[in-house]
């Protein structure tokens, strides 16, 4: 499935790259592996050597014998302080890609995106999720962080997918067979919804779901699971709810002083429609009936 996808795009997408004079534009790495060198050259010395999806801001670019070369700022600093020595370089033009060279990408397999994370030295344990319609639109099922609602249509460049985001665009890519964000960190990628967990469905009769007690006081369900998140209802001790799932793709946490996992529930709130409401609640405020 993810193969096909990857041909699609190249054989779809013929972007020519032409750069503007915006100084300071950020330009990402559209190769596996890109050299910047100290002159326009690739018999030149190479000044550090970057990975796919790293960013880099636009100095100044030149055609040499037909070629692009772009003069770049890599963010990064000889000396490992923000603004000294900062490392400069040349790069050639193919190897890079602008925020406005992605293509909408109208045709794609229905899937879910998981990215389970930590944050951190106290290794806070996060997770976002994005689902992709086959038109090419997304929303995100879970955040984070804020914003933790967005949506919109993914886009393209060669094998690299981009989700416009209120924070800056977020990136992937494909290779063999698998999706990966900067630093070649594996997304767990499913495209059958039968495998979807059942956070992630809305297509639940959730009548058979096992009831569990609440048994701590004022105590939140929320939007997202992260303490972070909205919250949507607040439940009282003795109150019941329907348990609907765990999420199993992040490991057991601390959270005031409790250790535990978030799991998705379904209250005996209505929201103003009259929906039950359903959300993430700690499991170390719940009790099995």
């Amino acid at each position: 499935m993810y193969y096909k996808l990857i041909v699609f795009f190249l054989l779809f997408c013929s972007v020519s790259f032409v750069f503007s004079e915006v100084v300071g534009e950020v330009l990402y790495i559209a190769t596996d592996k890109a050299a910047i060198y100290q002159r326009p050259s690739t018999t030149s010395e190479m000044v550090i050597e970057l990975g796919i999806l790293e960013e880099v801001y636009y100095l100044y670019s030149t055609n040499i014998s037909s070629r692009c070369w772009v003069y770049v700022d890599t963010g990064k600093s000889k000396r490992y302080r923000a603004g000294v020595d900062p490392i400069e370089g040349w790069i050639e033009g193919n190897n890079i890609c602008r925020k406005k060279d992605f293509l909408p990408a109208n045709r794609l397999p229905e899937m879910l995106l998981i990215l389970p994370f930590i944050e951190g030295e106290a290794d806070v344990y996060l997770i976002d999720a994005y689902y992709i319609l086959s038109n090419g639109n997304f929303f995100k099922l879970l955040s984070s962080g804020p914003p933790f609602f967005e949506k919109g249509q993914v886009h393209f460049y060669r094998d690299i997918l981009m989700f416009p985001s209120q924070r800056g665009p977020r990136l992937f890519v494909f290779r063999e067979g698998k999706m990966y964000e900067k630093n070649f960190f594996e997304v767990t990628v499913l495209t059958n919804r039968v495998e979807f967990p059942l956070w992630a469905r809305d297509d639940l009769d959730t009548q058979g779901f096992p009831k569990m007690r609440v048994i701590g006081d004022k105590v939140n369900v929320r939007v997202n699971p992260s303490t972070n998140a909205f919250v949507v209802t607040c439940l009282r001790k003795g109150e019941k709810v329907r348990f609907i799932d765990i999420l199993k793709e992040l490991p057991e946490q601390r959270i005031g002083g409790k250790r535990g996992r978030w799991c998705y529930v379904e209250t005996f709130h209505e929201d103003e429609r009259g929906r039950l409401i359903r959300g993430w609640i700690f499991d170390a405020y719940l009790k099995k009936e």
